[in-house]
């Protein structure tokens, strides 16, 4: 009966579970665990496998599903949808390792969704794409 994610509780207490840390589900969205369902389907290859084993790729499919009607953490939804989809994200990234301990990655997603349980404004595709490099000792 909550009316927001955090707080809004009109009866009883909050069952919602809140974990004490969040990890990173998606490249686009994220939602923290709470009310959340998700698939994540993802295929790699070594494109360039027979002139180096270290370059990578892989393009996944997360789509998102409510457990409940009830708030998640992502902005944008409406309270009073019954819908559980909330969308899906398609996303492909790039792994390059030149050295044993040097990752370089590049990555790039798009998140859909689902135009039923957002309100106006935020029922639009997001983007985002990102490169890193990560020096592990």
């Amino acid at each position: 009966d909550a009316g927001s994610f955090v707080e809004g509780s009109t009866a009883g207490k909050s069952t919602a579970f809140i974990p004490p840390a969040s990890g990173a589900f998606g490249t686009v969205v994220s939602p923290e665990l709470s009310n959340i369902i998700r698939a994540r389907i993802a295929y790699g290859v070594k494109p360039l496998a027979a002139l180096t084993e270290n370059f990578d790729t892989e393009i996944a499919v997360v789509p998102y599903f409510r457990a409940a009607a009830a708030p998640i953490s992502e902005a944008g939804v409406d309270p009073l949808s019954a819908s559980k989809y909330v969308g899906t994200e398609l996303s492909l990234g790039a792994n390059y390792r030149p050295f044993s301990d040097l990752v370089v990655s590049l990555s790039g997603g798009v998140f859909l969704p689902n135009g039923d349980i957002f309100v106006t404004g935020y029922d639009e595709p997001r983007y985002l794409v990102s490169l890193t490099a990560t020096l592990d000792f």
